[in-house]
């Protein structure tokens, strides 16, 4: 079942900022956390307004390096440009859905020498790399040395000084935000663009700022957004209501999720009278920052995922074998089902497929909760001409139930297909 996130190939249309994302006036619980890093105190630039189609005012900072930002969100200028004739009433422009995306699912990275704490960055990427099969990070390291400066005190533009022969690359450079502020471009823009990290920001922070970069906006942007929350404007800090506006031009999929990473706190961008945005029933909530959610990654596999690449889900049928007064005999049969478009998909060639069955095996000496596991291991050729195989029959012995209690060892087997990237995924 997926959820949405609003994504950076409907961003022309967006355009409400990111974040103070956990700013908030309460106590956090154990899954949130109050991310101050996120917030910029003191952005520097020519404050530009665009009124959105609602009249509602988006304020952007006009940076040094002719860069725009909304709070943590930063857009080139020929961005800019895009989104100021759009709500100009000159056209509509929406960005397709491969146009922003990271080819093959590779996100090149580099971390700056003076970086602190890059093991942040590495445990984010860890993180969003078991979470999601066919995205692949790869650290690049430029010969030529380069550092980052800040131009003074008050400007949150950095300064690059030295050369950098990764400049033919697409990739992301992580830098160190000055003071309170983490900011991130939205999806692949081209060349190097820069993930800026307060030195106060924890991994969930980084993992936030990596989904812009993926092209991941805000949950709380979503056109179903008054379906599931309300918004106060009247609690909201001034020249902030952009952050808050619901775009006419929009990809979601799935439900709404309070637990997505990329939502924001009841208290974002709060002026101290109250919460921003609260459920339906008038109750605040928290956020959390540890990890992208199950509609999170959903959402980010749909824009990444190649069209042409079929899609190859499991299944499993029990069948009661043999039945003797004790004892039940079950096969465990499974199948590959292929589907291209939501329709079957014949495979044109032979392919082989890696899979495992865990089985766990509970009720040992009798006692409920005393359980072992094992995985075996097994690799099959599939023949061309068909769209759903039999990937493997167990026969397993179960015992009769007594009052509903298991009076000998009881088995659950699960499959797990190895996903093959290039020649199809796994849902």
């Amino acid at each position: 079942m997926k959820k949405t996130l609003i994504l950076a190939l409907a961003f022309l249309a967006m355009l409400t900022a990111c974040t103070q994302d956990d700013l908030t006036f309460e106590e956090p619980t154990s899954n949130s956390e109050a991310i101050n890093s996120e917030i910029s105190e003191d952005q520097s630039g020519e404050i530009i307004t665009i009124n959105n189609f609602k009249g509602e005012p988006i304020e952007f900072i006009k940076r040094s390096d002719n860069a725009y930002q909304v709070d943590d969100m930063v857009f080139t200028n020929e961005q800019f440009l895009q989104i100021q004739e759009m709500y100009s009433g000159n056209r509509s422009v929406a960005i397709s859905n491969t146009s922003r995306r990271w080819p093959d699912f590779t996100v090149r990275y580099a971390i700056a020498s003076n970086f602190n704490n890059p093991s942040r960055v590495y445990a984010a990427i860890q993180s969003i790399e078991s979470q999601i099969d066919c995205i692949n990070f790869i650290e690049i390291n430029c010969t030529s040395p380069e550092s980052v400066s800040w131009k003074d005190s008050n400007s949150k533009t950095p300064v690059i000084i030295g050369s950098n022969p990764c400049e033919t690359q697409d990739y992301i450079k992580f830098i160190s935000g000055s003071g309170s502020v983490s900011s991130s471009s939205v999806g692949r823009i081209g060349g190097k663009q820069f993930i800026q990290i307060s030195n106060a920001a924890s991994t969930g922070t980084v993992i936030h700022e990596i989904g812009h970069a993926l092209g991941l906006f805000h949950e709380q942007q979503r056109s179903d957004r008054n379906n599931h929350l309300i918004y106060n404007p009247q609690n909201a800090q001034t020249g902030s209501g952009g952050n808050f506006v619901i775009p006419t031009n929009q990809v979601s999929v799935g439900p709404f999720d309070f637990n997505s990473i990329m939502l924001y706190s009841s208290y974002t961008f709060s002026n101290g009278n109250g919460p921003v945005l609260t459920k339906l029933d008038g109750s605040t909530y928290t956020v959390q920052r540890n990890a992208f959610t199950s509609g999170d990654v959903a959402i980010l596999e749909d824009i990444h995922n190649d069209p042409t690449i079929p899609i190859a889900n499991t299944s499993r049928t029990l069948i009661d074998y043999e039945t003797s007064p004790d004892t039940q005999y079950f096969e465990h049969r499974y199948f590959v089902h292929f589907n291209l478009n939501q329709s079957p998909y014949t495979l044109p060639s032979s392919k082989v497929v890696h899979y495992s069955i865990t089985t766990e095996t509970s009720n040992i000496g009798g006692v409920p909760n005393n359980t072992q596991i094992s995985v075996q291991y097994y690799t099959k050729a599939l023949s061309p001409g068909q769209s759903t195989y039999t990937l493997h029959d167990v026969i397993t012995t179960d015992k009769i139930f007594d009052f509903g209690q298991p009076s000998g060892l009881q088995y659950e087997r699960w499959l797990d297909i190895e996903e093959s990237c290039s020649e199809y995924y796994i849902q």
